[in-house]
């Protein structure tokens, strides 16, 4: 009998050890499974990153491990069970060959029990996410389009975190299984040890009491072991934060190492203070205790030493060390997302130069357009006033802030000359030619205007040249509020931005340079004839529609050919350009004076009501034109003017007429002794 209760009893012991290796071995294979998955996800990530055909290949490899127990699944559900298929699927699965016969039986006889059907059917369901993730990489693998990448990309990410809540629950339901198995064999033992009472039953229900509680213990630390170091390892930062007061409980080894918290520091920490605002973590928690979960959302984070980045975050609440908890998971976006924002902000720069008429207001929208998007407090352009040879700022941009004004007044008031060393931030640049990064105003002590900027709440300043093919257009410099660290990525930036506002500058001033050139004299820099002519024709148009007078001086040199004969077109030319220059500071601002070609000037005079005005601009002009003409080498000539004066409307009601009758004038002049002024009228 005792002989038959111990047989029975062995036979139990060795079910039950049977069992819970069948059920050690399924999680084993769990977490064969859970990294392989979350391997292939990685390569997959950083294969729609990289487009490398290897990292594509090790996600295949990596995928292959999921895709080996699905095959053994879909066997151990047939009715006529191929053992040799369902045992490859295992292997491929990475299973220990000791253990494809446990999992077998475990799957054929208790695929309907508690728990184990739960974990089959989660099983299951993990099986049919992991194919929608290979579809989506085929798409990806495929070709997509860079426009449609990023929402089949948002599909991975959707599935990985479905898998990983599917990886939680089927660890739990596979513990469960041990547990309600280890409970049933227990109930067994005891009702079998009842039965040995006569024959030793007390001492035997104490050996499968001592069984049963080291294997439940080994059972348990081996779960909590596979799902810490599957949090550990995983690739993303993984932080558990109480909900009641924020107190971090758990951080794996990325989220220390993305939030830069040193090793010694281990306690006392409150996940608040890595957010840049507080209010998202606050977002975060209300949204769990009303069961909700966030998905990949946006959220800037600082990490221990204060830098700022931007993560992608997911969390729900869960139940951690008896505590109700916020569990996060988040990856380091600041790249991504700053290459994003860069490429925008270069494509609305592009457009607004593209589209800009005037160059001052196409440089302030620039200004803005850069301090909006990078988040500087406020900007200008300096240029070098050739004239007055000054460093001077010409366009502005800033927050409407008091403080910001008042500097801004202040830098547009602020001139300095250009100097060969030393200097403050744009002296530094134009003497350079390369952009610098100052993190820290207060420590720059030559920088004259330091003491305002940091009256107006700044603290770091970007500048950089707006240069192209050598030609230099001026220093551009934005600051900031904070004191912001050195970005290599964002002085590159603006290095490409100087070059291309540069491009625009460049093209403004040859736009520029042949809009003058249509309408001006090249040598005088005088309205050339045609729009002298056009002048005309609109200051008559104004004179007839409100009943003006007005004046036209025809103006011919005496004694200018002997001068280009005898001492050569340079000469000549000199002449021209002094008397050009003569003529015109000879006139009030209303006035216009023109070349007609050679020698022959005319000049516009509106009379407003002075009958007297043309002859006194006349008398003005033989006199300017009279005095000697310097020349090179301490030489000098002298030439006179005879002109003739044309009134409308009495010698003429358009252009032409009037240019006529001051010609006829002119030439009577001329005949009439020259060095003097004839009135078409008179």
């Amino acid at each position: 009998m005792l002989v038959a209760i111990v047989g029975v009893l062995v036979a139990v012991a060795i079910a039950s050890m049977e069992f819970l290796a069948a059920t050690t071995a399924y999680m084993a294979g769990e977490s064969l499974w859970s990294k392989a998955q979350k391997d292939a996800m990685h390569h997959l990530v950083r294969y729609t990153a990289t487009r490398d055909e290897a990292d594509f290949r090790a996600y295949r490899k990596r995928i292959a491990v999921t895709l080996g127990d699905r095959a053994a699944r879909i066997e151990l559900e047939k009715p006529r069970l191929d053992r040799e298929a369902a045992y490859r699927g295992l292997l491929q699965g990475g299973n220990h060959p000791d253990d494809l016969a446990r999992l077998a039986m475990v799957f054929r006889w208790f695929r309907h029990a508690p728990y184990i059907s739960e974990a089959i059917d989660i099983w299951a369901e993990g099986d049919r996410l992991i194919a929608q993730m290979d579809d989506a990489a085929m798409r990806l693998r495929g070709g997509e389009s860079a426009a449609r990448t990023r929402p089949v990309l948002d599909e991975i990410h959707a599935l990985n975190d479905q898998l990983t809540l599917l990886e939680i629950r089927f660890s739990a339901a596979i513990g469960e299984a041990a547990r309600f198995a280890q409970r049933a064999l227990s109930a067994l033992v005891l009702f079998t040890g009842l039965a040995s009472l006569l024959g030793g039953g007390l001492l035997l229900r104490r050996i499968v009491a001592y069984d049963r509680k080291i294997q439940r213990q080994q059972a348990l630390e081996e779960s909590e072991a596979r799902l810490s170091g599957m949090l550990r390892d995983a690739p993303y930062a993984i932080v558990i934060s109480r909900l009641r007061d924020g107190a971090l409980l758990y951080t794996n080894r990325r989220a220390r190492e993305q939030t830069r918290v040193p090793s010694e520091v281990r306690s006392g920490q409150l996940a608040r203070s890595f957010y840049a605002d507080p209010g998202d973590r606050a977002q975060l928690v209300r949204q769990a205790l009303e069961g909700g979960v966030t998905r990949e959302r946006e959220i800037e984070l600082k990490d221990y030493e204060g830098r700022r980045f931007w993560a992608l975050m997911s969390g729900r609440a869960i139940r951690y060390e008896n505590e109700d908890c916020l569990l996060v998971s988040f990856t380091d976006i600041t790249e991504r997302r700053n290459a994003a924002l860069r490429q925008e902000l270069q494509a609305s720069i592009t457009a607004l130069l593209a589209d800009a008429d005037a160059v001052e207001e196409a440089v302030q929208g620039v200004i803005r357009n850069l301090c909006q998007t990078l988040n500087f407090a406020c900007g200008a352009r300096w240029i070098v006033d050739a004239q007055a040879n000054l460093l001077r700022c010409l366009e502005t941009w800033g927050a409407e802030e008091p403080a910001v004004n008042a500097f801004l007044e202040a830098t547009r008031n602020y001139a300095a000359p250009p100097r060969a060393d030393g200097g403050g931030i744009v002296q530094q640049v134009w003497r350079g030619g390369t952009p610098i990064w100052v993190e820290d105003i207060g420590r720059l002590a030559t920088f004259r205007r330091g003491l305002a900027a940091l009256a107006a709440g700044l603290a770091s300043v970007l500048a950089f040249p707006i240069l192209l093919s050598g030609g230099f257009f001026g220093v551009l410099e934005l600051y900031a509020r904070e004191k912001r660290p050195r970005d290599e990525d964002l002085l590159r930036l603006a290095h490409d931005l100087g070059s291309q506002i540069g491009q625009f500058l460049a093209r403004k001033a040859a736009e520029e340079k042949l809009r003058f050139g249509a309408y001006h004299d090249p040598l005088t820099g005088l309205a050339n004839r045609a729009a002298f002519v056009e002048r005309l024709e609109q200051t008559l148009a104004l004179a007839q529609r409100h009943h003006r007078q007005v004046a036209l001086l025809f103006i011919d040199l005496d004694g200018f050919k002997p001068v280009n004969d005898t001492l050569g077109h340079g000469a000549g030319d000199a002449v021209l350009k002094e008397i050009a220059a003569r003529l015109r500071s000879s006139l009030r601002a209303g006035d216009v004076v023109g070349r007609m070609g050679g020698d022959e000037f005319v000049v516009l005079v509106e009379e407003s009501g002075e009958p007297e005005r043309p002859a006194k601009v006349a008398r003005k002009l033989l006199d300017a034109v009279a005095r000697p003409v310097p020349l090179a080498a301490g030489q000098e000539c002298r030439v006179t003017a005879s002109i003739g004066i044309s009134r409308y409307p009495e010698d003429g009601e358009d252009a032409g007429a009037l240019l006529r009758s001051a010609d006829e004038a002119m030439y009577r002049s001329k005949a009439e002794g020259r060095n003097a002024f004839r009135s078409r009228s008179a």
